[in-house]
């Protein structure tokens, strides 16, 4: 183990080592289904390295684990040919390194709340879906100053808060596809497909980090979003 930049570092890998447990409910009657998911999670052995941080942590590397618990629940229904389900996710997703300043602190990949739902209707050789999926932002760690540190003039730095200190805007996506599908009397098999990804054209930030622009001088936000309304096509002949 040596010190650098403020933070201890290690110079090997554990094995990586995962805990859980789990409890669950099921209820299955008159084409409804419900499910509860209980569940905790711990994973040893993880390296900082491996996390893709994209701040003050990003050439670090030590070791540590994360601890996760939440629920998770689904509520199904048919109707003919109608199936529809909501489900519903709670996490909480911690880092724990101790060779940090700041020990514990979210996860990276943490989402505290995930809403999902979708309707299908299904009628012989015809299939339209609906669906939609809104969760809470991921974890970002915003700049302290707008300024560049420049107390080692050959290698400038940017001087950040705590380790995931603010959370992304809101996810949001609905979603459209319908297919139908055919045979021609040399049972040939034809299927066309349409489908509408981010139907509503919603711009949704999932990603945000910051970097030193070297022409401007200045602290650069970098920013990542998903793809905005996008129409798709298909035809497919099985023979």
């Amino acid at each position: 183990m040596k010190k650098e930049g403020g933070y201890w570092q290690t110079t090997t890998i554990p094995i990586q080592r995962s805990k859980q447990a789990s409890i669950s409910l099921f209820y299955n009657k008159n084409n409804w289904l419900f499910t509860l998911d209980n569940f905790y999670k711990k994973v040893t052995g993880i390296n900082s390295s491996s996390q893709e941080f994209q701040n003050q942590l990003e050439f670090v590397k030590t070791n540590g684990d994360y601890e996760v618990l939440g629920m998770e629940m689904l509520v199904q229904k048919k109707i003919n040919h109608f199936i529809t389900w909501f489900s519903y996710t709670y996490n909480t997703n911690n880092y724990h390194f101790p060779n940090f300043e700041q020990p514990v602190f979210p996860n990276n990949f943490k989402l505290d709340h995930i809403i999902s739902w979708a309707g299908i209707y299904e009628r012989k050789n015809l299939k339209i879906a609906l669906g939609s999926k809104w969760y809470s932002g991921k974890p970002e760690t915003t700049p302290m100053s707008s300024t560049i540190n420049y107390s080692n003039f050959c290698n400038p730095k940017i001087d950040y808060n705590t380790p995931n200190n603010k959370i992304l805007n809101d996810f949001f996506q609905v979603n459209f596809s319908a297919t139908y599908k055919w045979e021609s009397l040399d049972q040939i098999q034809y299927k066309l497909g349409l489908s509408l990804l981010n139907a509503l054209n919603r711009k949704n930030e999932i990603n945000e980090y910051y970097r030193i622009n070297t022409i401007t001088n200045s602290i650069e936000d970098v920013k990542t979003f998903s793809l905005r309304r996008t129409p798709n096509l298909s035809f497919r002949i099985t023979y």
